[in-house]
């Protein structure tokens, strides 16, 4: 297994709105991937101030001036209000170039996801060690344990 293998083991691919605060104030971002302890964050380079000016080293000065070193998170803030909010660290810029509109990068979270949040987001994040189907399992029993009792008004 290779050093990438081993970073994405766990890591579930979706979409999700998401917002961070920034030095300058909240920033809307789209979570590209989310594990327990790891996070993909989508973000565009424009709502944050930042040139699209050519160089790597360039713009990873400029997200430093921009972002705290520790940035909070809030995951589907419209959908969740609070209930899923961690503190992150970017730990790399995963893809960039002049052409592409936004900036991916990668990010661990300060602490890991739990079943609860998981189920919230309505995804299925494995532990180590547990395969996709299991998680997906884990998933499907959690939301029929969370989704509302059925009244006599159902009826």
């Amino acid at each position: 297994m290779t050093i990438r293998d081993k970073r994405w083991v766990g890591r579930v691919t979706c979409e999700i709105p998401a917002r961070i605060l920034t030095y300058e104030g909240w920033a809307r971002v789209i979570v590209k991937d989310l594990s327990r302890t790891g996070v993909g964050i989508s973000l565009s380079p424009v709502r944050l101030g930042i040139a699209r000016e050519a160089g790597l080293a360039h713009l990873a000065r400029q997200l430093a001036q921009v972002l705290p070193e520790k940035v909070q998170i809030e995951f589907d803030p419209a959908r969740l209000g609070q209930t899923v909010t961690r503190t992150l660290s970017v730990v790399r810029i995963r893809s960039w170039d002049s052409e592409t509109t936004d900036i991916l990068l990668g990010c661990t979270l300060s602490s890991p996801i739990t079943e609860e949040e998981a189920v919230a987001l309505d995804l299925a994040l494995p532990y180590h060690g547990e395969s996709m189907s299991e998680a997906q399992e884990r998933l499907s029993l959690g939301q029929r344990l969370h989704a509302p009792h059925p009244t006599e008004d159902d009826a």
